[in-house]
């Protein structure tokens, strides 16, 4: 450690009022007051590194589907998964740390040693300032590997750092990352006739850039792509009115993407979740999101599976199954238990739950969180098997394994999915696909409350353990409609508590949501009005 550049730096950097906290996106925040936190994440993942024996750790400037006046910064691990639990606190400590070296004394933190960190940024124009920072933060340490791709998009960091820890994952640069894909997909799709047709928003950020260079490496005979909203250099148009956040929480179309006939995609600005949607004769919109996604490729891995036959393999893992939170659709829940017959687990809200579940309890987990982030992970055990196999299923299954971006979410990767699967499987267009389930009407809404701590939940999040007596309430409400589910959550960062609901027709949820919410309200000690 270089002490006399930590001290010099952090006196650069001085930490605003009201300080920072690491979550599950890292740490996000309006651009302008992040630089701070960006410098300290330098130490923190230079640090991380030299305690994984110098292993390669990434670190990724995107605030993803955020405005671009907001930037964000956050660490990946070896192997592509996010920052570990553990470690968050001690980001935490250190991006609010004056003196950064007492605070990394005081926990132990490794500071001698080979660095080695793979970093990137999206095009948000507070990108070069902000890496100017994190660099800062890294050359604090005195043999320090950097490896700067520049502006990229978040999966594509996290297969860089991947590939740079495990080279058989794939070749470790830019091109590596499209050549594993574009293979694969031109593999799965073979002879399936005509190119299919798909044009994708892509909120006008940095998946339009990646998109492009896609294009090289996949079979145009197969694919037709059409990019829009694809502006990445004014900064104002990022994620406003477009992408898959925006598609996603108002359900409709970006402007002039709504023609009949026509099937369309949306990714978000660092493209780590993607959405389809299209809009039928009648000119109803319909989106598929990633409960959706989920479904249908839980499906199709299901008829992969049955035409591969038995499996042996040693090992107490299922074969296949869904992972879900308890924010996913219960129509889609039900569906891939009652007529897929697949297992489904649910885990607490965040990406770290459900890929952990998802490598932990099942050869194959697919997982998706509603707003279209989600992945396959396949278990090296059954790639090694699948190898030794002769059988046409077990060689889609291996193109479907290089295919799938298994270190994050990947809009890119799992847009190529879905299409790679919609001219294999059961459904070929998109109505179709639609049409194996119909969403249950849900509803979101926000009770502010004095204190949000005495809210506290169990069941993976499904149920209220306290405060005392509240549960059985919202029992009673939810039993008295059809199809009825209701749960209530408090935020991590505010004093307020999140409440979902959901019921078979839109009168019978926002009845059941609002008689939720009063309750809450009425009997949370709530502040404010009342809701109505």
């Amino acid at each position: 450690m270089i002490i006399s550049k930590l001290q010099e730096h952090s006196r650069e950097y001085p930490i605003p009022s009201g300080g920072y906290a690491y979550g599950t996106a890292g740490f996000r925040y309006p651009a302008d007051r992040l630089a701070p936190a960006v410098f300290r994440t330098g130490l923190v993942a230079a640090s991380r590194s030299i305690h994984l024996k110098s292993a390669y750790v990434g670190v990724m400037l995107t605030a993803s589907h955020n405005p671009a006046r907001d930037n964000g910064v956050k660490v990946v691990e070896p192997m592509g998964e996010m920052l570990v639990a553990e470690w968050e606190p001690y980001a935490t400590k250190i991006g609010n740390a004056p003196d950064p070296l007492e605070v990394m004394n005081t926990l132990n933190l490794p500071m001698d040693g080979i660095a080695r960190v793979v970093i990137a940024r999206d095009t948000r124009p507070s990108g070069e300032e902000l890496t100017k920072a994190l660099r800062k933060g890294l050359e604090c340490f005195e043999d320090v590997e950097i490896l700067d791709f520049g502006e990229a998009t978040t999966p594509q960091l996290h297969y860089y750092v991947r590939t740079r820890n495990d080279p058989a994952y794939g070749k470790p640069d830019h091109d590596g990352y499209f050549i594993k894909m574009g293979a694969a997909f031109n593999e799965l799709m073979g002879n399936h006739g005509s190119a299919r047709k798909i044009t994708v928003d892509c909120a006008n950020g940095i998946g339009c850039v990646a998109l492009e260079t896609l294009k090289k490496f996949v079979d145009s005979k197969l694919i037709d792509i059409a990019v829009v909203n694809d502006n990445i250099r004014d900064p104002q148009v990022l994620n406003l009115n477009v992408g898959a956040d925006y598609v996603k929480t108002k359900v409709v179309a970006p402007a002039g993407l709504d023609k009949a006939g026509v099937e369309y995609a949306s990714l978000d600005g660092d493209a780590d979740r993607v959405v389809l949607y299209y809009t039928d004769s009648n000119g109803t919109f319909h989106l598929l999101d990633g409960d959706k996604i989920a479904t249908l490729v839980t499906g199709y891995l299901q008829e992969l599976v049955q035409q591969l036959g038995p499996i042996a393999i040693p090992g107490t893992k299922k074969i296949l199954g869904m992972i879900q939170t308890a924010y996913a659709n219960g129509a889609s829940t039900n569906y891939a238990t009652h007529q897929l017959k697949v297992p489904v687990s649910c885990t607490k809200t965040g990406v770290k739950n459900l890929h952990s579940e998802a490598e932990h309890s099942y050869y194959m987990g697919v997982y998706f969180e509603p707003n279209g982030h989600g992945t396959v992970l396949f278990n090296p055990g059954l790639v090694n098997y699948l190898k030794e196999q002769s059988n046409p299923a077990a060689k889609k299954l291996l193109n479907l394994s290089n295919l799938i971006n298994q270190t994050v979410g990947d809009a890119i990767s799992d847009l190529l999915l879905v299409l790679a699967v919609l001219s294999d499987g059961s459904y070929t267009s998109f109505a179709e696909w639609d049409h194996a389930y119909h969403d249950l009407p849900s509803l979101y809404r926000v009770v502010r409350v004095r204190d949000r701590s005495s809210f506290k939940t169990t069941d993976v999040d499904r149920k209220l353990a306290e405060p005392p007596g509240l549960q059985p309430e919202i029992d009673r409400l939810v039993a008295k409609y059809q199809s009825g589910r209701s749960f209530v959550r408090p935020s991590g960062t505010e004093d307020v508590v999140r409440i979902y609901a959901e019921a078979s027709t839109r009168e019978q949820v926002e009845a059941l949501s609002l008689s939720v919410a009063q309750l809450v309200f009425d009997k949370g000690d709530g502040t404010g009005e009342r809701p109505t």
